[in-house]
Formats: C-alpha cells, structure tokens, sequence
C-alpha cells in the first residue's frame, strides 16, 4: 500500500493484510514448511498450534536449519 502511495497515517495493517493466511503446524518438517512457503511466494510462515499462531519461520530460519543440518 505505501508503495502505491498510500499515507501510512491513514492506513491500518488490517487493510492490506492476507486474509487467507498459509501456516504450517509445530511437527512439520524443514522441507515442508520450505515447500509450502515455495508454493506460495511467502517468505515468512507462521506455526500454529490447535488455531492459535505460536511463532513465526522465515526464509532464513529455514535456511539456516538445512546449512546446518548439511554440515553435521
């Protein structure tokens, strides 16, 4: 929205948030939740937990996890 010249003074997140939220659940695996971010263009997934969002992975977390694992 600020990009197309909105004011950020008059704009509320709620406005131009997703409404169809991707997730992924706490037990997924490294390689899924990067399939699912994949799949979908995100660069950020949160993690719920029974409906309710416990955290958040990035791109980068995920990357780091397989650097790290490759390197074990």
């Amino acid at each position: 929205a600020l990009a197309d010249g909105a004011d950020p003074d008059g704009v509320w997140a709620a406005d131009v948030a997703a409404e169809d939220i991707m997730s992924a659940d706490p037990e997924e695996t490294v390689v899924t939740a990067i399939g699912i971010m994949a799949d979908n263009g995100i660069r950020h997934l949160p993690i719920r937990d029974e409906g309710e969002i416990v955290g958040m992975v990035s791109a980068r977390d995920l990357l780091r996890a397989v650097v790290d694992a490759a390197h074990r």
